[in-house]
């Protein structure tokens, strides 16, 4: 009996679901512990990269690591062109955007810290202001870098011919 499904023989499907499965699970494990020695080490703590670092595990995702544990496991499988694209681009988009949580709280920790720091309101306000300008550009650079992206896999969402008026040709795109 020969199953395939998208060119690839059963036993490499098993393989995928078996290694995405594994890896979740090491990565999710890897995550906690890191999380619980990070945590351990902060109250006694003098350096403040700890709390930091701390703050990466805590806000680390299931979706991203969920999205990660697929994209090691298809290293089993030969998959189209057009699916790998997707998968790619998927996995950008969401590495992006767990970039931007991380940091995202990273820059509202310092300030934060720093605003509590702060002995009088107009330090306070001015510290809350540049937070949220901050936290504006950080999101404005996210969705650039996300938005660069989109080029890789245009032909793909846009049938690369469809007719357009400015005369743009998107045919060329890698």
């Amino acid at each position: 009996m020969n199953f395939v499904i998208l060119g690839n023989p059963l036993y490499k499907w098993i393989l995928f679901i078996l290694t995405a499965t594994a890896s979740y699970i090491i990565l999710k494990i890897l995550t906690n512990s890191l999380k619980k020695q990070f945590s351990k080490k902060l109250p006694g703590s003098l350096n403040k990269s700890i709390s930091y670092i701390l703050i990466i595990f805590q806000q680390t995702k299931l979706f991203f690591l969920l999205i990660l544990s697929i994209y090691i496991g298809t290293a089993w499988l030969t998959l189209p062109e057009k699916i790998f694209l997707y998968l790619r681009t998927i996995i950008i988009f969401v590495s992006w955007i767990q970039v931007g949580i991380w940091l995202n709280e990273i820059i509202g920790n310092y300030i934060n810290l720093r605003s509590n720091q702060a002995e009088d309101g107009e330090n306070r306000t001015t510290m809350n202001a540049l937070k949220t300008i901050l936290k504006i550009v950080l999101w404005s650079i996210i969705f650039i870098l996300i938005i660069d992206n989109i080029p890789d896999c245009f032909h793909i969402f846009f049938n690369a011919s469809f007719p357009n008026q400015a005369g743009w040709n998107f045919s060329n795109f890698p």
